[in-house]
């Protein structure tokens, strides 16, 4: 509840809007979507995503959060 309140609050401050439901999931998203994504270049890689981003990613034998996967990104 804390994480969705934190990321609720960061959307509201940064104008980023999200539709319900707002999950944290699509909270964080979102804020990656806008802030993030724009900053890759070709080809961009985010790694480690947080569990809650793909429950059914294989986890990290030494972090109970972090899972192996990763997002590839191309700007065009």
């Amino acid at each position: 509840m804390i994480c969705t309140t934190i990321c609720w609050l960061q959307c509201k401050d940064k104008g980023v809007e999200c539709a319900p439901p707002q999950t944290t999931a699509r909270l964080l998203d979102k804020l990656v979507g806008e802030y993030l994504e724009e900053q890759l270049v070709n080809p961009g890689f985010i790694c480690d995503h947080p569990q809650l981003m793909s429950p059914l990613a294989k986890g990290y034998a030494t972090s109970a959060v972090l899972f192996m996967l990763f997002h590839v990104s191309l700007v065009t």
